[in-house]
């Protein structure tokens, strides 16, 4: 499996910061009469690190790009640094709402990730603004955005009948807002599916606050925001490049014995094992590819969406999970399906639709569950 040359550009380019050995491969290969510098610029648009590419080719091969291929990065990157700007500011807008609430929240992914790992942390790039907002205060911060023109876009949300924001707030594992603008807004109640691998009271004790912008801003432990993002790029298999470059700049941290032992804690050391082995991949890949020998299973999934993202659905996948929470075998450790066996016994959205019990009385829920469970009956939505 060797890639073509613009695909091994973006693969050494998939980085916050260049070695002197990638910037010497990376010039060969942008040199070569078979490097097609206009797909390097549209995949770089649709793994959403044009502004990454720019920032490492302006310092490290100024002027190499065809000028067609040159002007339609330039435009590319103005509309992207456009959105960040208008996503910036919807983010703020929601951390104040969750301020002046007084809800214990941690901002999430993209934005902090820039600033603890990129050099510039405009060059990460997102496209929503996730923030883990305490239970209890999830329905009262997602009411405060409605009243200022948010509207809810979960998919479920047109079955509830009646609407309740009290019942997507309990019973999803995230809110999603769209702001008047576009942006997409989710108010997480759990990081992952069945609350078994990020239990979210935890998290929210271990916040610590980060300078962004000239703000400061509640975020989760730092170690443990890499563990999360390990976890959640995982889970979509890498098929993104921004995800890639997010790993290469944890890579230095991640063999860290206070890291292993915290990826343990949470039942991540597979996880963790598997990504660093996909890192040394695409480093063998990008460099030379005659080395890089048989693909890992992660690269080999990889591949094809890093030809072509079309072929990656980012949140919807037509092949069936092997769990709630990991997407490969092996993933999930002996801990984790024993919570996930108790978790079952709780609520979820299911259980609302089949019985739309008011506020007061869902307690009754946990009387009833045990049969649902036993029987498997009512409908299934795939949410918990």
């Amino acid at each position: 499996m060797v890639p073509e040359p613009h695909l091994r550009c973006l693969l050494l380019l998939a980085r916050p910061r260049l070695e002197p050995a990638h910037v010497h491969a990376l010039n060969g290969l942008l040199a070569a009469p078979d490097c097609d510098h206009a797909a390097l610029v549209a995949r770089a648009r649709e793994h959403h690190i044009s502004l990454l590419v720019q920032a490492h080719l302006r310092a490290h091969a100024p002027q190499v790009l065809e000028a067609e291929a040159a002007i339609r990065l330039t435009r590319n990157c103005g509309i992207a640094r456009l959105r960040q700007m208008e996503q910036r500011r919807v983010q703020t807008e929601v951390l104040a709402v969750l301020v002046e609430l007084g809800a214990a929240h941690a901002l999430l992914k993209g934005s902090v990730l820039g600033v603890r790992h990129y050099p510039d942390p405009l060059l990460r790039l997102s496209r929503d603004v996730d923030v883990l907002v305490a239970a209890a205060a999830l329905a009262e911060a997602t009411r405060r955005l409605l009243a200022r023109g948010y509207t809810v876009i979960n998919k479920v949300w047109p079955a509830l009948d009646p609407p309740c924001i009290d019942a997507l707030a309990s019973y999803t594992t995230a809110v999603e807002l769209s702001a008047p603008s576009g942006v997409t807004v989710e108010l997480h109640r759990t990081l992952d599916h069945s609350g078994c691998v990020f239990p979210p009271r935890r998290l929210l004790r271990e916040r610590c606050e980060i300078g962004m912008h000239g703000l400061r801003v509640s975020a989760l432990h730092a170690d443990t925001d890499m563990l999360y993002s390990l976890f959640h790029h995982a889970r979509h298999e890498w098929t993104l490049l921004h995800w890639v470059a997010d790993l290469q700049g944890f890579a230095p941290r991640l063999d860290h014995a206070e890291v292993r032992a915290r990826a343990a804690r949470h039942g991540l050391t597979v996880t963790l094992e598997r990504a660093l082995e996909l890192a040394r991949q695409v480093d063998r890949l990008a460099l030379d590819p005659a080395t890089a020998g048989d693909p890992g299973d992660c690269l080999a999934q990889a591949f094809p969406a890093w030809r072509d993202p079309a072929t990656h659905a980012e949140h919807d996948h037509d092949a069936p999970p092997r769990s709630p929470d990991f997407r490969q075998a092996g993933q999930a450790g002996w801990r984790y399906r024993a919570c996930f066996e108790l978790q079952r016994l709780h609520p979820t959205l299911d259980d609302y639709l089949a019985w739309p019990l008011p506020l007061r009385r869902r307690w009754l829920y946990y009387l009833s569950k045990p049969l649902r469970v036993l029987r498997r009956g009512g409908p299934r939505l795939g949410v918990t």
